[in-house]
């Protein structure tokens, strides 16, 4: 599936990104989101943020500071760059 980039403001300007297909929050060019993961319409997954699987975010997820625990389900899901 295709997704139209424009530009979100993650809260220091605006970046390239895209709203994802499943959920439709937005996703950082600089971050990644598999189709199959459920992005919220309130989350923002940017910086260099993995989500892959079934992993469901409903806040914000950026790989330069912790999440919360309640960001996504389930753990598992998430892969740091190192593990690849």
């Amino acid at each position: 599936m295709t997704t139209k980039q424009t530009t979100f403001d993650f809260g220091w300007g605006e970046v390239p990104a895209h709203q994802h297909p499943n959920g439709k929050g937005w996703i950082a060019e600089t971050a990644h989101a598999d189709e199959t993961a459920y992005i919220g319409p309130a989350a923002r997954v940017y910086g260099a943020a993995q989500v892959y699987g079934d992993a469901r975010v409903i806040e914000r997820l950026n790989r330069s500071r912790p999440a919360p625990e309640a960001t996504a389900t389930p753990s598992r899901s998430f892969r740091s760059p190192m593990e690849h």
